[in-house]
């Protein structure tokens, strides 16, 4: 890229010659706050790949680019911060044949939202598809087509006998809950086999787009994994970008200007480093038999009142980590 600025087209474009000259499996991480436009940012390097690598758009080709659509109907919903907000993280592996030509595309999905099947909190709303599918039903817009439609029919009675819509906003119960992550999982597993690449699975360029970290008034469990996910991801680009390239330069008495980081060790060893950390004591509060959110809050507080990256409030039901 030299001396222009950074533009997604030509890191797509580092990653797929990289990928061809090292023939080494290449993978870009879209990261970034909720609504700073990860999914679009995955759109164009998955469009830049299907345009560099074949003149005439092929049918797996556009396979991958619409499998999109469907994902979002299914794994997206308006929040307080994007009204297109992923709600599940994706990481897609564009497989290539021995002539670079892309053969098909294995997608891997992770953490699907489930509690806003349930619930949604003020100025937010369900996954898209409900609304669709309750707007279609009622306009009577669509009829029965291929037998592998039956699962989206089956959502539109759903949606019309065992749902309400209040001021836009639907509540399902916890066994319809059930129907719809089982359809989530139905949709990504055909999805791939429409898209299988075969033999030519070993050879790819992946696309992670996984969800953005996220404060909002009253969160929960799942900003609880999200915000962990990006503490993960943000530790290992400062171990491999930072912290590495640093000690070889050391080690070789190169000089170079020190480049300060903040190091989220401590955070992350709050969240998950055994025997005693925030996820370790969660597990021991589910397994006992009359354990509560109280009693989970309190052992919180007794445990890492003095850890510098814990702090609680001055309410005893309100806590947070920095």
């Amino acid at each position: 890229m030299g001396s222009q600025e950074p533009h997604v087209f030509a890191l797509a474009e580092a990653a797929y010659s990289s990928l061809q000259n090292l023939d080494v499996n290449q993978s870009c991480v879209i990261s970034g706050e909720s609504g700073a436009g990860k999914t679009e940012t995955t759109k164009f390097i998955l469009q830049y790949l299907c345009s560099v690598t074949s003149n005439v758009s092929t049918w797996v080709e556009q396979q991958i680019l619409e499998a999109n659509t469907i994902l979002e109907a299914f794994g997206n919903a308006k929040t307080v911060r994007n009204d297109n907000s992923s709600r599940f993280g994706k990481f897609m592996q564009v497989c290539f044949d021995p002539k670079w030509m892309i053969k098909g595309c294995i997608i891997q999905d992770y953490l699907l939202e489930q509690s806003r099947i349930t619930f949604q909190s003020p100025g937010e709303r369900n996954y898209h598809v409900f609304y669709q599918l309750v707007e279609a039903a009622q306009n009577e817009a669509q009829s029965p087509g291929e037998r592998n439609y039956h699962v989206f029919y089956q959502l539109v009675e759903a949606a019309q006998y065992s749902s309400s819509i209040n001021k836009e906003i639907m509540h399902y119960t916890s066994e319809e809950k059930s129907h719809v992550i089982w359809v989530f999982a139905w949709l990504v597993n055909h999805i791939n086999t429409c898209t299988n690449p075969g033999q030519d699975s070993t050879r790819f360029l992946g696309v992670l787009d996984i969800f953005g970290f996220e404060n909002f008034a009253v969160n929960s469990f799942e900003q609880l994994c999200i915000n962990y996910t990006n503490e993960k991801l943000h530790k290992f680009f400062n171990h491999y970008v930072f912290a590495l390239e640093q000690e070889i330069y050391r080690q070789e008495e190169i000089q170079f200007s020190h480049i300060q980081f903040t190091d989220n060790t401590s955070c992350l060893e709050l969240i998950e480093k055994p025997p005693r950390c925030i996820l370790k004591l969660l597990t021991e509060q589910c397994h006992m038999p009359k354990g509560s959110d109280s009693a989970y809050l309190v052992n919180l507080h007794s445990e890492f009142e003095p850890h510098p990256c814990y702090v609680k409030g001055e309410d005893r039901r309100r806590w947070e980590i920095t």
